[in-house]
């Protein structure tokens, strides 16, 4: 009896190292490995700031390796997006700067546009790329705003068109 009882101590001992030696392990890991972060900003245009036909959206990004950065518009009383820019934006290695080249609506659209910037992940970005491909033989049909990878904010902003 005390022999078993000596084993299920030793047992517990050992577990309680064991989860001790990973613990330390785990927290080590992760103080030397931090999670890859999103920082998506918009330099231009500005909130409220009037806009043409089209034109740039300019900005900074910071985002996870394997994720694509994606530009939408839609006018705000229509619940779809349009991608824009013809795929995801490339953004500058050094700097962090992207342009993009946004169109806003047809000509008889005027108002309150959305613009949202957003960090997709591999599957998202091939089905975008496929929606440029048949776009303009169907008339470039809307999307309903698309899964965002996670941790990544969707910066949004409102611009008016004259």
């Amino acid at each position: 009896m005390k022999s078993k009882i000596r084993t299920a101590h030793i047992f517990v001992r050992s577990l309680l190292l064991v989860g001790f030696v990973l613990g330390v392990v785990f927290v080590t890991f992760a103080q030397t490995h931090p999670a890859e972060s999103c920082d998506v900003r918009v330099t231009s245009p500005s909130e409220g700031d009037s806009v043409g036909p089209d034109g740039p959206i300019s900005g900074v990004a910071r985002v996870p390796n394997g994720t694509y950065l994606w530009v939408f518009a839609h006018r705000k009383n229509i619940n779809a997006w349009w991608p824009q820019g013809n795929g995801p934006a490339d953004i500058d290695p050094q700097t962090g700067h992207f342009d993009v080249f946004v169109t806003y609506g047809q000509d008889r659209d005027h108002g309150a546009f959305e613009d949202a910037v957003a960090t997709v992940g591999p599957e998202v970005n091939e089905v975008l790329k496929k929606w440029f491909d048949t776009a303009q033989a169907k008339g470039y049909p809307p999307i309903r705003f698309p899964n965002t990878f996670g941790g990544c904010p969707v910066v949004r902003i409102t611009v008016i068109k004259g």
